[in-house]
């Protein structure tokens, strides 16, 4: 099964080990970098980017965001997503939202727990296992 992986990480390494975890997973993903939450958000409301197609292909999406990114944060992406989904951008079941961050803070946990449009938290870095446990659970 093809799914489309969105990576949203300010840190090159981090986006580079996600990357490479994503693909020993068993399944198969299509991945999509951003180094920023403004870089995504760009290509969000950009009419002339592709990533609402790449979203709304008919593939299941997940997006994982990391939260402390300079600029726009993790939760502001969120946000954005929402207010994408609000202007029927996007559709609300087109994109499965996860944190992955390196905070194990119980407020950055409980703020994520809080928000409906968040489907799970990991802590950095997640093994394959866990990528794949996620996929399963959230996308098949």
């Amino acid at each position: 099964m093809k799914i489309n992986l969105i990576i949203v990480d300010d840190d090159e390494i981090d986006r580079y080990l996600l990357a490479r975890l994503a693909k020993k997973s068993r399944y198969d993903l299509v991945i999509r970098e951003f180094e920023s939450g403004g870089s995504f958000s760009e290509s969000l409301h950009n009419p002339d980017s592709d990533l609402i197609g790449f979203l709304g292909e008919g593939a299941p999406a997940m997006a994982m965001l990391d939260i402390n990114m300079p600029g726009m944060n993790g939760f502001d992406v969120v946000n954005e997503i929402r207010n994408a989904m609000q202007q029927q951008k996007l559709a609300a079941d087109s994109l499965t939202v996860l944190i992955c961050s390196s905070s194990d803070h119980p407020q950055d946990q409980e703020a994520a727990d809080r928000d409906e449009l968040i489907h799970g938290y990991v802590v950095k870095p997640p093994t394959v296992e866990q990528l794949d446990s996620l996929i399963h659970h959230h996308c098949c």
